[in-house]
């Protein structure tokens, strides 16, 4: 079955490890785009963070943000999805904030919210910062996800405390030192589903390449997937040596689509 779609991750996958495309991917992804092929870029980070990616590429129609729990349209210049936490987790991730004497931070739209409201070092521009010691009724406010930065080294012990502390959420991670908390059921292959049912394309048609476990439901959900040489050992437990490509710092997604496509 011929690929109509693709839907890659960002950072560890389409870029490289400075954060920018390679020019032969980009060539690569145009050509596929004038045969028809939609790219479609599905990412943890913010639309602010990651919108100029879509752009620099162009004729992009979507973008998944907050690993699938948003979903916008540039063509109709709007959201067309999005998923936000119930009120009770947030309050469990204050708690579980405070059992651990972790740093959190809350996402929605393009705002973030953490101690201080300023810029962490491993966070991304454009964003706007707000302190969370500023926030007087919790119960007002509105999450698209919750995030702990936690010692890299310890991040499997913090994904089980996890779920043994919170329920009905879906727990991820997109970094060694980042444990996310996001909606339940909610993760990048709803987003991938949103966008699929609204360009009538099947999931055996289409093509997802990531490095997280945030990927492993959009990898999973469609009909040809690869990782990631650089993929956290977790997800390369889940997949055969055949679907594992170069490294993002070897443009390993450029490697193959041009061996997949016979570019």
């Amino acid at each position: 079955m011929s690929i109509k779609a693709i839907f890659l991750d960002l950072d560890g996958t389409s870029l490289t490890p400075a954060h920018t495309f390679s020019e032969p991917l980009m060539k690569t992804l145009k050509i596929l785009q004038n045969e028809g092929i939609e790219i479609i870029f599905s990412t943890g980070r913010s639309y602010a963070s990651s919108h100029r990616f879509a752009l620099e590429l162009g004729d992009c129609r979507y973008i998944i943000n907050y690993n699938g729990a948003r979903v916008f349209d540039f063509l109709e210049n709007r959201v067309i999805s999005q998923h936000t936490l119930p009120a009770k987790t947030v309050f469990d991730v204050l708690d579980f904030e405070r059992a651990h004497a972790l740093d959190t931070v809350f996402y929605h739209d393009d705002i973030i919210y953490n101690r201080g409201g300023q810029q962490h070092a491993s966070f991304y521009e454009n964003e706007t910062y707000i302190d969370t010691d500023s926030i007087a009724n919790w119960d007002a406010m509105t999450f698209t996800k919750a995030l702990f930065i936690v010692p890299p080294e310890k991040s499997i012990l913090y994904q089980d405390k996890a779920h043994a502390h919170f329920e009905r959420v879906n727990i991820m991670t997109s970094a060694s030192n980042y444990l996310e908390i996001m909606p339940e059921g909610v993760s990048k292959a709803t987003g991938v589903e949103a966008v699929l049912e609204r360009i009538n394309v099947s999931p055996d048609e289409a093509m997802a390449v990531g490095d997280q476990l945030n990927d492993l439901a959009m990898l999973n959900l469609v009909g040809t997937s690869f990782i990631m040489e650089n993929a956290t050992p977790q997800l390369k437990e889940e997949f055969d040596s055949s679907r594992i490509i170069p490294s993002n710092a070897e443009d390993g997604v450029h490697q193959m689509l041009t061996r997949y496509f016979d570019l």
